[in-house]
């Protein structure tokens, strides 16, 4: 361990020192740069340690989350409150289709969406690239075959 920082300015002077003093002075340089340095690694380790557990709490609110409590019925209402009363607009270039926002959060809403007939029975597509048919197939599918109106925007 060196010196404490009050020892250190007894240094502070403007005389020379003597061959032992500046011997024990490089000693005690040594043993504090040893320090800093052990101190700068475990400032590393805690800062890593710090994100670690951050993250943790992060995925255990994620956890508990109020929306996972939900059941499904009231998500679908949900997504149904979220179209537009003019219907959904899904634009589509080439085969990458930019479905509606709610569909997008995780894997389990996207599947409860895509299997809610309701929200696929009045579509407008604005096709770039896209054929006809393939839209069609892919609307009559998610609708359940009860499609009230579809229109294409070519």
């Amino acid at each position: 361990m060196s010196t404490s920082y009050a020892d250190s300015t007894r240094f502070l002077t403007n005389r020379e020192f003597s061959d032992q003093e500046k011997t024990y002075i490089q000693k005690l340089l040594l043993q504090t740069t040893d320090e800093l340095r052990d101190v700068g690694e475990q400032i590393a380790r805690l800062v890593s340690r710090q994100a670690e557990l951050e993250s943790e709490i992060s995925h255990y609110k994620v956890a508990l989350a109020p929306h996972k409590m939900l059941p499904e019925h009231i998500l679908q209402l949900i997504f149904q409150w979220c179209i537009p009363p003019d219907g959904l607009l899904v634009p589509i270039f080439r085969d990458e289709k930019l479905w509606p926002p709610f569909t997008q959060v995780c894997s389990s809403w996207r599947k409860l969406a895509m299997n809610t007939p309701e929200l696929w029975r009045d579509v407008t597509m604005s096709l770039y690239y896209m054929t006809i048919t393939t839209v069609e197939e892919s609307i009559l599918h998610m609708s359940g075959s009860v499609v009230q109106v579809i229109c294409l925007d070519h």
